[in-house]
């Protein structure tokens, strides 16, 4: 797999919680690097037949993940009916355990959501192919200005001071057997310079 470049050191968060604590006000800033190069090129394994025929089907791939992943994780925020594991289907085995916990800690909260996030801007950093399975990475703007926070109560705990447009990178991959299905592997809130503020 192409490394991502060397700025790449964000701050791990689980993209649905930190966006939801990030509206609520729980969630604080970090230092980090300056923000990242956006000139990586994108890459396919030269010793294996790429799975997509280009960077923007790769792109394309990656993007329609994260939007099942995030109307997934709308449908475990906002109904308290469906349960966390079913986020599942869209992430990798990997990723299952911790996504799950960081659910369940926002019904710990009491807190659902009313409205909807939105993905801006994607764009791919890498994708390549590695025995026969797809791996992607791309930058993307979480805008989370169409969302509420609402306790158990029915009271708007939205914060005012909220960043309401959050720098993310995500990570995909796929199995052998669906190669052209991408799941979400990790998400990870920017820690340095916002790219998203242009």
């Amino acid at each position: 797999m192409t490394p991502v470049p060397a700025r790449w050191n964000p701050a791990r968060q689980v993209v649905a919680v930190a966006a939801v604590l990030l509206v609520v006000g729980g969630l604080a800033g970090c230092a980090g690097e300056p923000a990242p190069a956006r000139t990586a090129e994108p890459t396919a394994e030269a010793t294996a037949e790429p799975i997509f025929a280009s960077d923007e089907e790769a792109l394309a791939a990656a993007v329609e993940a994260y939007e099942a992943y995030n109307a997934e994780a709308a449908r475990i925020s906002t109904n308290p009916a469906v349960e966390p594991s079913s986020i599942a289907n869209f992430v990798s085995e990997g990723f299952v355990a911790q996504s799950v916990q960081e659910f369940e800690l926002l019904r710990q909260e009491g807190v659902t959501l009313v409205g909807e996030m939105k993905l801006l801007d994607p764009e791919l950093v890498m994708w390549s192919t590695t025995n026969g399975a797809a791996h992607a990475t791309i930058y993307v703007c979480l805008d989370v200005s169409g969302v509420r926070v609402v306790n158990s109560s029915g009271a708007d705990v939205t914060a005012a001071d909220r960043q309401e447009v959050v720098p993310q990178q995500a990570e995909f991959i796929s199995s052998s057997s669906a190669p052209s299905v991408l799941l979400v592997d990790r998400i990870d809130q920017w820690s340095g310079a916002d790219f998203c503020s242009r």
